[in-house]
This record gives C-alpha cells, sequence and structure tokens, in this order.
C-alpha cells in the first residue's frame, strides 16, 4: 500500500472515532452578580421620603370612613411629575407604616427580608399595640402592598407597589417586609425629603402632618417664602372638603400646629387665598443629613 494512502485511512479513522466520542457540554457563562441596590442612609432620628411623594395627594388628608377605591386615577402632583395611582386611598396614617418601612429598610439591600415587629412599629408610629391597632397596622400593610403606584418624571416612568411582599407568622406577630429595587431611583440625585420624625409623631392633624412633609421638601426663607395658593393647596393634600372658607380654617388650624412645633417661623394667608410661609434656618446635620444610623 502506499504510504501516503495509508496515512489518509489511519487520518480518516481518527476522525470517525473522535465523532463516536461523546462532547463535552460547553462551559456555561459564569453569571453576573446582583446589583445592589440600597437606600441612602439618614440618621435614627430622621425619616426620609422621595419629594414628589410629599408633593402631591398620594398620601392625602382622607376623611374616617371615605376611603376610595381608584383606578389609574391621576392624583393631583407638583409641576413636572405625574402620578397614577391604583389602590384603595392612602392616608397620612399609611404613609406613617411606609416612612417607618423605609427607615428599616435603609439598613438592608432593597429586594431582601427585612424583619420587623407589630409591637415595634406601632411604637415608633406612635400608637397602641392592642388588638385593634394590629389589625390596622395589618390592614395598612396590605393596602400599601395591594396598590400599584406610577410615577412619571423627566420622560421616564416607574411603578410598583409600595411595599412588594410580606410574611407574617400568626403565632408571634413577627412580619417580614420586602420593599422593591425600583424605589430606590425615587431618591436618586438627593430627590428626597428628611423629616423630623419627633415632631411628625406630635402633630394631631393629618392636613398638618401632610404640610409638614410638604413644606420640608421646599426651601422657605423670609427673603423668598413659599407660596402656595389655598386652591392649588387643597387639590395637592387631597382634601375632601368642599367649601373654600372650611378648608381655610382647616389650614389655619394646621399652621399654628406646626409653628408651636417649629416647622415654621412665620406664616400669613394672604387677601388673595395663598399660604406663605418661612422655615427656621435648619441645623446642619439636618440638611446634609449625615450618616448616624440607628
Amino acid at each position: 500500500m502506499n504510504p501516503a494512502d495509508d496515512l489518509t485511512a489511519r487520518i480518516r479513522q481518527i476522525a470517525e472515532r473522535a465523532q463516536l466520542r461523546p462532547r463535552a457540554p460547553a462551559p456555561e457563562p459564569t453569571p453576573k452578580p446582583a446589583r445592589v441596590v440600597r437606600l441612602p442612609l439618614w440618621p435614627a432620628e430622621l425619616r426620609a421620603c422621595p419629594s414628589c411623594v410629599l408633593r402631591s395627594a398620594l398620601f392625602g388628608v382622607v376623611q374616617r370612613g371615605r376611603r376610595k377605591a381608584l383606578e389609574r386615577a391621576i392624583l393631583a402632583t407638583w409641576e413636572g411629575v405625574t402620578i397614577r395611582y391604583t389602590g384603595w386611598r392612602l392616608d397620612q396614617a399609611d404613609l406613617d407604616v411606609w416612612l417607618a418601612a423605609l427607615h428599616l429598610a435603609r439598613e438592608h439591600h432593597l429586594g431582601v427580608r427585612v424583619p420587623v415587629t407589630v409591637n415595634a412599629m406601632l411604637r415608633t408610629i406612635g400608637r397602641c399595640t392592642g388588638k385593634h391597632d394590629h389589625e390596622w397596622f395589618k390592614g395598612a400593610v396590605a393596602r400599601l402592598t395591594a396598590c400599584a403606584v406610577e410615577i412619571t418624571a423627566d420622560h421616564k416612568t416607574l411603578g410598583g407597589s409600595l411595599i412588594e411582599g410580606f410574611e407574617r407568622d400568626e403565632e408571634t406577630g413577627e412580619h417580614v417586609l420586602y420593599l422593591s429595587p425600583w424605589l430606590a431611583e425615587l431618591f436618586e440625585d438627593d430627590n428626597y425629603t428628611r423629616i423630623e420624625w419627633e415632631i411628625r409623631r406630635s402633630l394631631g392633624m393629618d392636613l398638618a402632618k401632610w404640610l409638614h412633609g410638604y413644606i420640608a421638601s421646599h426651601q422657605a426663607t423670609p427673603r423668598n417664602p413659599h407660596r402656595l395658593g389655598l386652591e392649588r393647596l387643597r387639590e395637592l393634600c387631597g382634601s375632601e372638603t368642599d367649601e373654600l372658607w372650611k378648608f381655610r380654617q382647616q389650614v389655619r388650624d394646621a399652621m399654628q400646629e406646626l409653628q408651636a412645633a417649629g416647622v415654621v417661623v412665620a406664616w400669613r394667608i394672604t387677601p388673595g387665598d395663598a399660604l406663605e410661609v418661612v422655615r427656621p434656618t435648619r441645623k446642619r446635620h439636618l440638611i446634609e443629613g449625615e450618616n448616624s444610623t440607628g
């Protein structure tokens, strides 16, 4: 046999055996590590909330026993932002629960388990710890979980529920809350407001609580007081008071509460039915939000 033919036959045999040999699977690509999403840190005596939420009717001044269900309703908001809401209307007490959940979540990654106890949460927001309050807390968590919020700003829409999910041990009452990573985008570029928690807890009127958050989200100096028409204010806070004269008195009562608490140093309702407010000079650590967690 020609040596060349013999070499060709041997190469053919090696190739045939290689085809019969089982091939090892291609290695799977190494998965990229999940992006860690966190809220900014703020001091223990403060709570933080996206400014667009505080300047809207998302957590409104809702009359007791008149909570309504909405479907993609457009809520009153500050200029440049659109909020559509689906679910039962949320009030200032619901905001207390959400602020407390955000406060705990700031020490965790969003999307992970945030363990809470009902009694601790109720005490944090200034409520009693009886059976009625436990049931109220369960309802608040359910409302914050069942809702859908769509926030549009700068041609981009973010959306989801305010609490992604929860677990509850029916024997011990311990809860685990989950907050979605999309919420972190609402805090980007320092677009959030720090709220003095003890002052908020001391306020009695829901309108005073709403105004506290709203005023904290704006600069208001003696040279440049913040001004807002009462008609516009009534829309933004979600008030269901039809008569403007009655709402004007409610604003007066709320502002007296806020001035007594030191939230404002001066305020007035102008002859043109606009509310003007002047804030006190803020402490340096409250302005800068030094990271003293707790």
